[in-house]
């Protein structure tokens, strides 16, 4: 009988495996220091604020995070997919079309988003002045733009392997946040306003890195280009995936809201820090 000879695993095999091992590697790291550093900056801001004043922050993040993934409508996933297979199929012009799809989309939505923050944190009653909810809202209006613009550059890195770029997008405005109230605690300077102003001013730096990095990742320089087709491409490809993505966003935030609209400041200060712990 003859001896089955022992191969062993080539070249090409063993780089997949490392390639996989970095990627994991990377995932665990980004989702670890975001976890951390949106505790400390719980923590700091409750210490800052107060508990009842951090509620009326925290109400504006839960409203903004819920109004961003009911505008992403999927993007994420159905990004990821189409940039994957137009990079096998090596069609750098299917890269900088889809990019200015989504980025088309993601303004489009956006603009709707703003309103809908705005809107809700002037009907919300937690105690704060009318000028404080309107920078408020204005600021994570700003944000929430902010927020899927990033998701966009981020799938699209995603989509090409480049793991650490998307982790570093993904922590882009959770960075930011943490350091401007990192350097009020350290002024000694417990005012919303103030943190709007510097909520708003990460937002919109985010905005700038994600649409630079997304056209170097593509290729293109005009990103902001009309693409009505693109846009349509693009919704078409994410909305089976809206669902499970809009899910997520409704179980961690919708009852923050919902505490937001019917009760008080402090109740959703004491609320909300326990629930990301929990």
């Amino acid at each position: 009988m003859a001896e089955i000879p022992h191969t062993s695993p080539g070249p090409a095999r063993t780089d997949v495996f490392r390639l996989i091992g970095f990627g994991v590697g990377v995932r665990l790291l980004g989702t670890a220091l975001g976890v951390l550093l949106g505790l400390a900056t719980i923590a700091l801001a409750v210490r800052l604020l107060g508990t009842s004043t951090y509620g009326v922050l925290a109400f504006a993040t839960s409203v903004a995070a819920l109004v961003a993934g009911l505008c992403r409508l999927g993007l994420e996933v159905g990004i990821t997919r189409s940039v994957t297979m137009l990079a096998v199929t090596h069609d750098p012009g299917g890269l900088a079309r889809l990019a200015r799809g989504a980025v088309k989309l993601v303004f489009l939505t956006g603009i709707a988003g703003f309103a809908a923050v705005v809107v809700a944190m002037l009907a919300a009653s937690l105690g704060a002045d009318t000028s404080t909810e309107l920078a408020l809202g204005v600021a994570f209006g700003v944000a929430l733009l902010a927020a899927n613009t990033t998701a966009v550059a981020a799938s699209f890195a995603r989509g090409l392997g480049r793991m650490a770029l998307m982790e570093g997008l993904n922590l882009t405005q959770t960075a930011g946040r943490f350091v401007v109230i990192a350097v009020l605690a350290g002024l000694g300077l417990a005012s919303l306003d103030a943190v709007a102003l510097g909520y708003g001013l990460v937002a919109l730096g985010a905005i700038g890195v994600s649409l630079s990095l997304l056209g170097r990742l593509v290729g293109a320089r005009r990103l902001t280009a009309p693409a009505r087709r693109e846009a349509r491409a693009v919704l078409a490809a994410s909305a089976p995936f809206a669902a499970t993505g809009l899910a997520l966003v409704v179980i961690s935030r919708f009852d923050v809201l919902v505490l937001g609209l019917t009760g008080s400041g402090a109740e959703v200060g004491s609320y909300e820090p326990a629930l990301k712990i929990v």
